[in-house]
């Protein structure tokens, strides 16, 4: 069987492209399949930058395979969000531009490791920690073991986010995350890009990394219950980090099967990864959504 025609009857879906983005400073990114633009609102007014951009799955077309390409698609938008940020914030600053890419490409493979670091300590070493420390203490069954590191593991992610959400510049950030959730409501409900017909918008989105978050750990609680938890320590960390590129992969294709399809199951799934959204997004003001508006516009504008 040609495998570029097994490809396309895997990848048969809607026709109109995926849009979607990211909150950055002072500003939104949004994405689309061939570029991604950044808007930010300076005291001049909002300045807008497109660059044209393929994804990997493109490149090579085994990585937009299911399952595949949920892991590829996060380390493109991680790439690409770091980008848009570092951008959004020499605009918001309204630095003048030096030559200083290298340094600027440290920093970001440097911040990007750091974060990687953090969060597999926050969100795998800690749980598992935890676990492994009460079960000295009491002795767990394998089933309820991995049931106290998920348990953590959401306990660990809800305090972060409260506490991120507490910051005022957290907030105003989450403004704009509510504007980019509005403007692309307003485009795939195939409304005109006004500023009444965004503004009548929910501020949530399917496709939020929010909720995928809440999918993603709900997923790693399943998978890791086949786990034995009689490993060595750091053994079973390894085991649940080698794991981690299956549940997103999963996850990614749960989530974007449920933007696209309702029934009663993936309505109950998602509930609470759609809840969780009023931590990370927030309702914007007319500067905000214009700025969204904006971005939205550049890389439609510059797609077709």
């Amino acid at each position: 069987m040609n495998w570029r025609v097994f490809y396309n009857l895997l990848l048969t879906m809607a026709a109109k492209p995926v849009y979607g983005g990211q909150a950055v400073v002072q500003g939104v990114m949004m994405k689309g399949p061939n570029h991604y633009a950044v808007s930010v609102r300076t005291s001049k007014g909002i300045i807008t930058k497109v660059t044209r951009h393929t994804s990997f799955t493109k490149k090579h077309w085994v990585l937009g395979l299911p399952f595949i390409r949920g892991i590829v698609t996060l380390v493109d938008m991680l790439i690409i969000g770091y980008k848009s940020i570092y951008y959004s914030a020499d605009v918001a600053m309204e630095e003048e531009e030096t030559d200083s890419s290298a340094l600027s490409t440290w920093a970001l493979v440097g911040t990007m490791l750091f974060s990687l670091a953090f969060a597999i300590f926050l969100f795998k070493f800690l749980p598992l920690g935890t676990a492994t420390l009460i079960d000295k203490a009491i002795p767990l069954s394998t089933f309820v073991f991995n049931l106290v590191d998920g348990v953590v593991k959401a306990g660990i992610f809800l305090l972060y986010l409260y506490l991120v959400g507490r910051y005022k510049d957290m907030q105003e950030l989450f403004r704009y995350h509510g504007a980019e959730h509005k403007s692309i409501n307003c485009y795939e409900q195939g409304k005109p890009l006004t500023l009444p017909n965004i503004f009548a918008q929910s501020t949530v989105h399917k496709r939020c990394g929010t909720t995928f978050m809440f999918v993603v750990l709900f997923i790693s609680l399943l998978v890791y219950l086949f786990i034995p938890k009689d490993l060595p320590f750091f053994l079973n960390l390894g085991l649940r980090l080698a794991l981690l590129p299956v549940i997103a992969g999963i996850s990614y294709e749960l989530q974007r099967y449920s933007a696209t399809h309702s029934n009663f199951f993936l309505n109950l799934l998602l509930a609470p990864g759609l809840a969780l959204q009023s931590l990370t997004v927030l309702q914007p003001n007319a500067k905000q959504v214009k700025t969204g508006k904006a971005a939205l516009e550049a890389v439609l504008s510059a797609d077709s």
